[in-house]
């Protein structure tokens, strides 16, 4: 009789065990703890325009949560549950450093494609673009996959950047497609400042 009650308890805490060992295994292969909302046909978008400078951009409205925009209007912050994921989107200033020399979009994407081995930087290149009117950039940040679109509009640049770790690669892959198919400069969503 003893031995079948060790037996039992023996049991009931290896199931006890393996039940609370699935869950964990589950969480381990969704850190951002958005389980239901990280499968591509559950992402809703929302549309986010900047009302100084008139950039537009979808953003995964039930995975990425907007911070607020930034106090000068420039632009906005999305983040995960987590914070290990994040959306930043914003009037780039880098072009109005120096009003005295002129600085184009091939100005830009030679700073974020050059990468200086001698400096303590963790960034690494492995696609870049330039178009007429844009460039993207992605790879490595500091152990986060990244992807960079920087267009020009009419007031200068403005630059969407999301980071990410490699466990959602699949998933942020996809998402930043679509994110970035969207981000645009709209004329008529510019409001003058």
């Amino acid at each position: 009789m003893k031995k079948r009650n060790i037996f039992l308890l023996f049991f009931i805490i290896l199931l006890i065990y393996a039940c609370t060992g699935s869950s964990s295994r589950q969480n381990k292969k969704d850190p951002s703890g958005n389980a239901d909302n990280n499968k591509i046909e559950n992402i809703k978008y929302e549309n986010y325009c900047n009302g100084r400078f008139g950039f537009c951009i979808d953003y995964p409205a039930n995975t990425l949560f907007p911070q607020g925009e930034s106090a000068n209007g420039d632009g906005q912050v999305f983040m995960s549950k987590n914070a290990e994921t994040i959306l930043s989107v914003y009037r780039d200033y880098r072009d109005n450093l120096n009003p005295k020399e002129s600085y184009d979009i091939s100005q830009a994407f030679d700073e974020d494609t050059w990468t200086d081995a001698s400096n303590e930087s963790k960034r690494v290149v492995t696609y870049k673009h330039l178009g007429k009117d844009y460039y993207v950039v992605s790879g490595y940040n500091d152990g986060k996959i990244f992807y960079q679109k920087t267009i020009l509009t009419k007031d200068g640049l403005a630059t969407a950047l999301i980071e990410y770790s490699e466990t959602e690669k699949d998933f942020y892959d996809k998402v930043a497609e679509q994110i970035f198919k969207t981000f645009k400069w709209h004329e008529h969503g510019w409001i003058q400042a």
